[in-house]
């Protein structure tokens, strides 16, 4: 454990000494691929049948990630021509949808739910454990990292954890990355939250001039902590019922 947080202060200190010169705005696109299991033998066919629609579907998503030194914005690229059938209304909902953004002083998730425009406060920051493991990214010398996430799911009463995993890249020093997953010291080129949709760089663009104007903080009429915001869902799918 010492020997982590040399190695995260030694990152820390890198990006520190480097965003002076890469002040400038860049983006990022992120595409997906899927571990599949529709090869397993417990599927019928119809259900393989299925999963390989959405699994097709998720590899012709991309999300663009904006960002500078302080602050960041990530969404579903609008401007790809997809098509709107069933295989890719699961595709969204897996890969997530909405706008993430970060500043330095918040973190939120812009949704639409139930006809309202909510910016859900997420928070701040995970504890990354940066490990040993290197590999190499778009030529670039990436380590990895994990953390540990834990949510209630108010509806069902239950708690749900999650494993998120990243390859970062010091040698590119802004602390964002795909779908929320951001706080370390070098761009995440490859990420996941859940070990089966990965999220990973396919293009990066430097001296972005005209980023700048995209990184804009999303307007909503309610700001809420995420916690209460699932507890706002649970209720009114209950109420549903």
């Amino acid at each position: 454990m010492y020997k982590i947080k040399i190695l995260l202060s030694f990152f820390s200190l890198f990006v520190l000494t480097n965003n002076t010169s890469n002040s400038n705005a860049i983006s990022v696109i992120y595409k997906i691929k899927v571990l599949k299991d529709n090869d397993r033998k417990d599927l019928d066919d119809k259900t393989k049948t299925t999963l390989s629609s959405i699994n097709k579907a998720l590899s012709e998503l991309e999300y663009v990630l904006y960002c500078n030194s302080k602050s960041s914005h990530y969404s579903i690229n609008d401007k790809l021509a997809v098509e709107d059938g069933l295989a890719f209304k699961l595709a969204k909902k897996i890969a997530g949808s909405g706008i993430f953004y970060k500043d330095d002083s918040i973190k939120i998730k812009h949704k639409m739910s139930f006809g309202e425009k909510f910016n859900v406060v997420y928070p701040y920051k995970d504890n990354w454990i940066i490990t040993k493991d290197t590999k190499i990214i778009n030529g670039y010398k990436c380590y990895k990292a994990t953390t540990v996430r834990e949510e209630k799911n108010y509806y069902k009463d239950t708690y749900q954890k999650f494993f998120p995993e990243v390859w970062f890249a010091p040698e590119i020093p802004y602390q964002f990355g795909p779908r929320g997953l951001d706080g370390l010291p070098g761009l995440v080129l490859e990420g996941t939250i859940n070990g089966k949709t990965i999220f990973y760089a396919s293009t990066i663009k430097f001296d972005c001039d005209d980023c700048l104007q995209k990184i804009i903080k999303p307007k909503a009429k309610k700001e809420i902590l995420k916690d209460d915001y699932n507890k706002l869902m649970a209720e009114i799918r209950k109420e549903q019922e």
